[in-house]
């Protein structure tokens, strides 16, 4: 298929990814996922320059990503695993446990990056995956693997439920001895070449595994862990549809349009800097050049003129109309300028005011909120597949993510501070819904302080309750909200 994006030698056609009935096929997803890519790299013309052409590439569809990513992920996310007798002081410590092994295994794999990662992937292509196995010394490992090698098969009623795994990847010879041992080159096929590569497939179901390794099976054996170690992660799901929707495929067209139309202006631009000679009756140009202090002597019945190719308000019909694309691509990412540094003066309101930027930067924080939904679900069949090779109890895990606007964090101490204070809400509750990961450990050292400070904690004293103590001020409520 031949796209239309970045071509204005003739009306630029509409932009289409593939057809509608092959969407979902392998090919056409792969296809796509190399689009998207590209464009993502800003590979975003399909035609050779041509001698002179002025090309411009504005590649918003990066800025957007990594904006949308960070606002997603630029801070790393916590989570709290549910005990499965809430209540019960044993399995709370067992929950707690668990919890303390699994942070351990989250910082040993590097998650946090990891997850960030991954979330660009997921914004460009549409997909992610992680795996969940066991490393060389059987600690539980999780990488992050390439859509663009995965396969999948999943239950037409669940489309959670994976069925069977194929990844394919490409590996060095030295590498495939160093991992699978060298017996397994053979059966590989072809001698033996340290710098060479080989095709690796897996194919994972929950009750088997096999592995080929240039086009040939050399393993075959039950599957160790169980369950099939991949948790797939659609950027923003589609309805009935398991593969995800890129954030790139709104805005592609409009920013294909974007760079062709700034192009313009600039060779236009250029023109006019240089401006063009028109001569009527004259048989030869040589001599007449356009510059300070240039003498022409003209024939009889000639003339000569500039040509002015942006009188009228040309200029500003071509501002005009980049800015409406401009607006266009913003409204379509959900991601407005104000999440660009950039203010809406007609907005009505004082850009200044806490409410207007959170007026502006509402769009963020619905598009967030949707991806939370889905990371949620699978960042816990993660957890889940972790506790499973660790030994541990496998729990559910509830998910506390960094607020995505500054001011989320105010409007919550402020409001937590009312609710502790009108008996509405007890310290603890308001900990936690602040962030706190152990808000018992520090009530008890809020007593030790009061106690040390002399301070009267008996429950027969007229202020009942732990009294902090200094009046929280709004200058301190500001402050407490920026930790």
């Amino acid at each position: 298929m031949t796209y239309g994006y970045g071509s204005d030698a003739l009306l630029m056609p509409p932009f289409t990814l593939a057809e509608h009935q092959v969407l979902d096929s392998d090919a056409a997803r792969f296809s796509r996922y190399r689009t998207y890519l590209d464009f993502y790299n800003g590979q975003q013309w399909t035609e050779k320059r041509r001698p002179g052409e002025r090309r411009l590439t504005v590649n918003y569809t990066r800025a957007f990503v990594q904006k949308g990513v960070s606002y997603l992920m630029g801070r790393p996310v916590r989570f709290e695993l549910v005990p499965a007798r809430p209540g019960d002081p044993a399995s709370e410590r067992e929950a707690q446990a668990a919890e303390a092994v699994l942070q351990q295994l989250w910082d040993d794999n590097g998650l946090a990056l990891t997850d960030y990662d991954a979330a660009v992937d997921a914004a460009v292509l549409g997909d992610c995956a992680f795996k969940v196995t066991r490393g060389p010394d059987e600690r539980p490992v999780v990488r992050a693997c390439d859509v663009m090698g995965l396969r999948a098969g999943w239950r037409a009623d669940d489309l959670r439920s994976l069925l069977w795994v194929n990844e394919s990847y490409s590996i060095a010879r030295d590498e495939v001895a160093a991992i699978y041992g060298y017996e397994v080159l053979p059966a590989a096929g072809g001698t033996y070449d340290p710098h060479g590569t080989l095709a690796v497939e897996e194919h994972w179901t929950a009750q088997h595994f096999r592995l080929k390794i240039g086009g040939q099976v050399v393993a075959e054996y039950a599957n160790p862990y169980g369950f099939i170690p991949y948790v797939i992660v659609p950027n923003l799901a589609r309805p009935r549809q398991f593969w995800g929707l890129s954030d790139l495929e709104d805005i592609m067209t409009l920013n294909s349009e974007f760079n062709v139309r700034v192009s313009i202006l600039s060779q236009l631009l250029q023109m006019s800097g240089n401006p063009v000679l028109v001569l009527e009756n004259v048989d030869t140009a040589e001599g007449l050049r356009v510059g300070p202090g240039a003498i022409w002597t003209l024939p009889e019945g000639a003339k000569a003129s500039l040509l002015e190719m942006l009188k009228d308000g040309g200029v500003q019909l071509h501002l005009s109309y980049i800015e409406l694309l401009y607006k266009m691509m913003h409204d379509l990412s959900e991601l407005p300028g104000g999440g660009f540094g950039r203010t809406n003066s007609g907005s009505g309101v004082h850009a200044s005011s806490g409410v207007a930027i959170e007026l502006l930067l509402y769009p963020v924080v619905q598009k967030v909120e949707r991806k939370r939904r889905i990371w949620d679900d699978a960042l816990n069949r993660r957890n889940r597949m972790l506790l499973r090779l660790a030994g541990l109890p496998v729990l559910r895990s509830r998910f506390i993510w960094p607020d995505v606007l500054p001011r989320d964090r105010a409007a919550l101490v402020t409001q937590e501070v009312g609710l502790v204070a009108s008996n509405i809400h007890s310290l603890s509750t308001a900990r936690h819904n602040l962030g706190d990961e152990e808000p018992d450990l520090e009530n008890e050292a809020i007593l030790r302080e009061r106690t040390a400070l002399g301070l009267d904690n008996s429950p027969g004293h007229a202020q009942t309750g732990i009294q902090p103590p200094v009046k929280l001020s709004g200058a301190l409520v500001e402050g407490l909200s920026q930790v």
